[in-house]
Parts: structure tokens; sequence; C-alpha cells
């Protein structure tokens, strides 16, 4: 029965969820309190789910990239037994965390989920199928409609941020909104300093507000101060109504602060982890939609109001929310509550009375069943031997139908206990298991780390995927993922093994077939090489070919007297022009061979270069063969920067794509045509837009250019690789993006790759 027990509540950890919270900010902040609190309550309600929560502090520690590094590397120790579901971050710092380190071990099979993010920008770059959560979409117009109500003469609106990235962007959303309205004069003050704020609103308008975009960062005298303490500074300059979007701060007694459409940070959280709880459900993540104001609601603070002549009524506003309101419940209705605890305690009485009575009556009736009990005991116990053998039998069933093979070790790893999945796996008999060990039939290269995570798992507790060879009955070895518990008896072992040999032997020969067409599609772009070089060649050979008759004839004519000094003279300088000459078409000849020899040279490791530098050399070797048959290349290179690349691959996706354009030119007969490059940064990427004149291609074709032996060309002399390994080589190779779109003029390949 305890065994039994046991393995139902193994079985029922392979099923949990593990859910991993990280914070932008500490926990200090009662903004990521209120979200955090929310999540953590809403997560709870699902026994199933694991939450791990951790902050980065932002505030006090700005990030670096070396901050960004310890702090993934500190993860990575603390996580790396664990295989997170999901990834739920707050605010802006800890998405952008995540952007940057999306395909790093620990976090590349999770879902992201967001709340807090006022960087509305990312809805357009966000990929829906791994990201959704709700942004921090403010109402500048709802807080302008409040602060009209306030101020009937309405001249000037304050905007205070402490210049930070959150307060810079929630500046310029402010700023889109208010661009049209011209009978107010907005005020942005965005500073780090206290100091510089106060300074400026020394001789403020008296028919004004002032909007509390973010306090939470203000410096006074070169030190962080808490947002309590900015605002005390704040209010001792500015005596006029203030207006906040962050429902935080509406709640505080004795400020200015009268309230203000705001963000709720209970109410993000609330809905961020109601959709993590969707996606576990089985909704897709791509079917979960970004959301913008759903979190909002306007909160009045009707004693900070009454201060300045209103009651909450006299704003004429629809549902909101009034908090720190002048008379509490009890002192409104004090004699009902009063004589309802009166007439409860009553009636607690009379239940304790009737409750005793109860037990009386029940106290009899349970010595009348004792008796009777005893008198049966035989048949009772005939009736428990019969349960606990069905709880046998179903034990036996679900250990044996499990699709794992599971095994119960001692410590020394001898077998105790095997189910019928583990026999197949290793393919030996239920005597033969007595007779070996775990240790003895894996394979000896990884028998020392067995026995380490033996030995480390009695104090542990558990051991997530070892990935370990077994040899079989016959000899054969075949690869296991194993996961290690020490049972609660502290002298046994539970062993989880999964035969993962055809999926490693399915990603050995996926591997070798990629290398097998990427091979496939160098010799093919070898071949258009030899034959662009042999273009280039031509005219360079004919010319040395020119001067070496011209010199012949010239020795043979006899016309030059030697004996004639300034003759003599008149015809060296003449002969070491013709040399000279043919130096040049040798040095040019020679430069295109290393060209050739180092586009083909491959690289063996990632290398930090300029994006440009691939293009160029790309642009080098077709130079000749485009401008022969007039097509014309036009460059364009904003904000370069290094990336992290294997350079000959992208020169050879540059390449392919160039070709394909030629080809299409020839084959349409275009004329004027032309191909344009153009290279920018957008966010953290850099974005290479190669596009042409071409006509473009079909659009029922256009999804499938990227797969393998498809090819548009009329002749079908195209292999039909050159594409699908570009975007092998970009997306797999380089962890960038390959698309292609159709434009009015052509088409357009669009190459993105992370910046470093």
């Amino acid at each position: 029965m305890k065994i039994f027990i046991i393995l139902l509540l193994f079985i029922s950890t392979l099923y949990s969820k593990n859910v991993l919270v990280i914070n932008s900010y500490s926990p200090v902040s009662a903004w990521t309190n209120a979200q955090l609190n929310s999540i953590i309550k809403t997560l709870s309600k699902d026994k199933s789910i694991k939450i791990y929560v951790e902050f980065m502090n932002t505030k006090v520690f700005k990030p670096t990239k070396k901050s960004n590094q310890d702090l993934l590397d500190f993860f990575y120790k603390k996580y790396k037994s664990l295989d997170f579901d999901a990834i739920i971050t707050t605010d802006d710092y800890a998405l952008n965390f995540i952007r940057n380190n999306q395909t790093h071990v620990l976090f590349k099979n999770a879902k992201y989920f967001f709340s807090g993010v006022n960087n509305l920008a990312l809805a357009q770059i966000l990929k829906k199928d791994i990201f959704t959560g709700i942004f921090e979409e403010k109402d500048p117009l709802g807080n302008l409609l409040l602060a009209r109500k306030i101020k009937k003469n309405l001249e000037t609106i304050y905007l205070i941020g402490d210049k930070t990235i959150t307060s810079n962007k929630i500046m310029e959303e402010y700023k889109s909104k208010y661009k049209n309205i011209k009978d107010i004069d907005f005020i942005y003050l965005d500073y780090t300093n206290i100091e510089d704020i106060n300074s400026k609103l020394r001789f403020y308008n008296k028919n004004s507000v002032l909007m509390l975009m973010v306090f939470a960062a203000f410096k006074k005298n070169g030190k962080h101060i808490n947002n309590l303490f900015a605002l005390d500074t704040l209010a001792d300059v500015y005596k006029e109504p203030m207006l906040t979007h962050d429902n935080v701060y509406t709640h505080l007694e004795n400020t200015n602060i009268i309230g203000g459409s705001c963000i709720n940070g209970e109410k993000s959280g609330e809905i961020v982890a109601k959709d993590v709880i969707k996606y576990f459900s089985g909704v897709k993540i791509i079917d979960i939609p970004f959301k913008f104001t759903e979190g909002n609601n306007l909160f009045i603070n009707e004693k900070n109001l009454n201060k300045f002549g209103f009651n909450v009524e006299d704003l004429q506003v629809n549902l909101p929310i009034v908090v720190n309101r002048n008379n509490s419940f009890y002192n409104l209705y004090r004699t009902r509550i009063n004589s309802f605890i009166i007439l409860g305690l009553l009636l607690c009485i009379l239940v304790y009375v009737y409750v005793r009575n109860k037990q009386y009556e029940t106290l009899n009736k349970l010595n009348k069943e004792i008796n009777n009990f005893n008198n049966t005991l035989e048949d009772k116990v005939s009736i428990q031997v019969e349960e606990i053998k069905k709880s046998t039998d179903l034990f036996k069933t679900i250990f044996n139908t499990v699709k794992n093979g599971v095994a119960i070790l001692d410590l020394d790893s001898n077998f105790i206990l095997v189910n019928d999945e583990y026999k197949r796996i290793t393919g030996l008999e239920k005597q033969e298991f007595y007779n070996t060990s775990c240790l003895e039939i894996t394979h000896k290269d990884n028998q020392k780390e067995l026995k380490k995570i033996i030995k480390e798992i009695q104090w542990s507790n558990y051991h997530n995927i070892f990935i370990t060879q077994y040899i079989e009955k016959d000899k054969r070895s075949i690869d296991i993922m194993l996961d290690v518990f020490l049972m609660p008896d502290k002298k046994s072992i539970l062993v989880v093994a999964k035969d993962i040999t055809k999926q490693n032997k399915h990603k050995r020969e996926q591997k070798q077939k990629d290398e097998q067409l990427l091979e496939q599609s160098r010799l093919a772009q070898m071949g258009e090489m030899i034959s662009m070089i042999a273009h280039q060649w031509r005219q360079p050979l004919g010319a040395i070919g020119s001067a070496i008759i011209s010199m012949k004839l010239q020795l043979r004519s006899s016309t030059i007297n030697f004996s004639n000094k300034q003759e003599s003279k008149e015809y060296l300088i003449k002969l070491d022009k013709k040399y000279d000459n043919i130096n040049e078409y040798v040095q040019f000849l020679s430069a295109t061979i290393d060209d050739f020899r180092n586009f083909f040279k491959p690289n063996k490791e990632k290398e930090k270069i300029n994006i440009t530098l691939p293009i160029k050399k790309a642009l080098k070797i077709v130079e000749v063969p485009l401008k022969d048959k007039n097509i014309t290349i036009k460059t364009s290179y904003e904000n370069t920067g290094n990336v992290l690349i294997y350079s000959s691959e992208l020169t050879q996706v540059i390449l392919n794509i160039l070709k394909n354009a030629e080809d299409n030119f020839l084959e349409k007969q275009i004329s004027a045509a032309e191909i344009s490059i153009n290279v920018k940064k957008v966010q953290s990427n850099f974005v290479i837009n190669i596009s042409d004149n071409g006509k473009g291609i079909k659009k029922e074709l256009l999804s499938k250019i990227f797969d393998p032996y498809f090819s548009t060309k009329l002749d079908k002399n195209g292999a039909g690789l050159g594409l699908y390994m570009s975007k092998i080589i970009i997306e797999e190779h380089n962890m960038g993006e390959l698309s292609a779109i159709n434009t009015k003029e052509g088409i357009e390949f669009i190459i993105k790759l992370p910046c470093i």
C-alpha cells in the first residue's frame, strides 16, 4: 500500500507544470507586489502548477550586458534541473531579458507571458506563437478629461518622470495622444534628480494639474530615494491636484493624488495568470491574443479629492473605484452591525447547545456501533484483506501499463522491482535483473556519471534528465533518458527510463542529410563561381597577350638603335610601363582566385564581424558578371554594427539570392534590371532587405520557394536547393530569420540577424 501511494504521488509529478515568474523590480515595489501577489493567488488555484519567483531589482541595479549574463548564469545554476513550461515577466526589463535569452537551454522550451509592459511597439514584433500577455496601454485622454473636471479653467498640465526606460516610453505615449490638443500647455519634465523637477515647478501655473508618469527611481543629492519620499518632496513645491495612472498610489492618504485612469496591477496580474492556466488547459498560445486596456480602471481617492472642494458625485464619472472614503462602513451602519453581532452570539449559543446534544446522541450511537463491530470483527478483517488485494492488483496494473520503464533500486543500484516496459527496453527477463545491477548494464563510458548521481541523490532527492546508454542482452547499445528519485524510505531509488534511440538516430540522419544538401548547394555555387571567374579573366588575359605581342613586334622590327642612349632610354621606359600593366592584370587574376578560395573555405567557428563585410564580399564576386549583363546594384547601409555569424555562409546566401535575381532577369528579359540592398538596425536585430524589379513570382508558389528541390526556372537547371539551404543557414546555423514577399515591382528577401 505504501509503495502504491508513493507511485501515485510520483505519477502526479510527471504532469505538474513549472512556471518561473521574473520581476523587473524588487519585492519592496508596491506595483510589483500587486502584480506578483495576484499572479501567485490565481495560479495557486491549480494544484498542478509549481511557481518559482525571481527579482531583477533594476531600479537600483541598472541592467548591463555583464549583469544580465551574470543573472543568466545564476538562473542556470539554480534551475538547470528544471524544465519550465511557462515564463511570466512583469514590466519591460524582465521581458527584454527573456527576449535576449529565449534560445538559452533554460528557457527555449517554454512559452512566454508578460504583464505591465509599456513598449507597445512590441505588439508588432513579438512572435505570437510563443509570446502573449497584457500591455500597459495608458489612458491619457481619460486623465485629461478628469483634469478638466477638477480644473474648470485648466491651462497647463505638468507630466513628471524619472528618466527611466519606462518613463520615456510612457512620455512618448502621452505625447502621441496629446499632440493635437492646442488649448492646453503640456510641459514634460523627465529628469533623474528630483531637484531638477522642483526647480522647474517653483513658479508653476495655478490653473494646472500634475500627472505622475513614473517616480520610483528619482535621486536626491546623487542618492536613490523611494517613491513616497519623492512624492513628499514634490508636494513641498506643488500644491495643486495630482493625477496618476498607477492604482498603487491612488490609495495614499494625506497627499495631493486625487486618482486617475489607472493601470490596475492586481487586475493585470490576474489576467496574465489566467492566460497561463488557459494555455495549460490546451488552448494554443497563438489563440490567446495580446491585451492592452483590459487592466484599466478609474480610481478616485475621496479624502484627497475633498481637500480641493470636490465630492465624488461632482465629477460625474461612470462607475469609479472609490478609495479612502471619509466614513467607514462600520460608522455608517453601527446600530445594525451591533444588532447582528448580538443576534449572532445568541445564535452561536443555540448552535452550541444543539451540537452538544447531538454529540451525546452520537456518542451513544458510536458505542452501539463499536459493540456491533466487535461482534463482526472477523468479517471486517476479511473485507479489508480483499480491499488490500484489489489495491495491490490496481498498483500492478498501473505499474505495468505506464509508457516509461520504471524500476526500484537499492543504494548500490541493484534491482528490487521492474515493470514490463523496463524489461522490454533492456531485453532482460525478470530473473536476470536479480543477477545484475543498473550500473552493470550501463555503458562503461557512462558508469562513472551514474555512480556520481546515485551518490548525490541521497541528499538532493531528485535528478532530472540523465542521458546514458544501456547494453542490451544481445550486446546492442541503446540510448536512454533517466529521471532518478530518492524514495521516502531513504533506502531505495526510483528510476524512470525512456528509450530515445530512435529519436537520436533520426536527429543524426537529419543532420547528415542537411550537411549533404549544404555540400550539394556549395558545389552548385562552385560551378557558377568558376563561370564568373572565367568571365572576369577573359579581359585581363587578352590585355596581357596584346602587351606581349606588342613588345615582341618592337624587338623584331629592329628600328630601335640601342647604341643611342636617348632612344634606348625611351624604349626601356615604354617597356617598364608594359611590364607594370602586365603585373596589374596578374594581381587582378590572383585577387580573383583569393576571393574564390576564401568563399569556399568553411568557417569552423562563428566570428564577430561587421554585417556589411560578407555582403561586400559577395558583391565583389558578382560585380563584373552583373555589370556585363546591364544589371544595376544599389546599396544603402544604415546603423551598421557587428554580428556573430559564419561569415562565408552569409556570403553564400547573398550570392544565391543575387544569382536567382540574375537568372530571373535574363529569363524574363527585364530591361533596366535593378537590385537594391539595404541594411538597417531594427530593435535588437540587423535587417538585410534585398529586392529587385523582376516582376516577382506567382502568389501560389511563394510559400514553396524554401522547399528542397523546388525551382521556378524554366530550363529546370536549378537544383532547387539554394533557397532551402539559405533558410537553414540563416535560421539554424546563425539564429536568424529568412523570409520573402512580393512587392509591386518584384520580390524582396528579408534577412534578420541578432545584434551583439
